[in-house]
């Protein structure tokens, strides 16, 4: 699963979204770094696009305010 978050939500996807999907044997992608325009982990992030078969982003007023 490749999850997408706003940078605010890092915590609540560290540890509320990856425990859970791992307890299930989920493997996940995701950065956790804050990514800069055109920064070299644009590369990585669409290497991990690729390698996943689930894509889930995390909507919250952090990411649509």
């Amino acid at each position: 699963v490749f999850i997408s978050h706003c940078t605010k939500d890092r915590v609540f996807v560290e540890e509320q979204i990856l425990p859970l999907l791992q307890t299930h044997g989920i493997r996940v992608w995701y950065c956790q770094d804050d990514l800069a325009p055109g920064s070299h982990l644009d590369r990585a992030i669409r290497a991990g696009l690729m390698e996943c078969d689930w894509f889930l982003v995390v909507v919250s007023k952090n990411s649509v305010g």
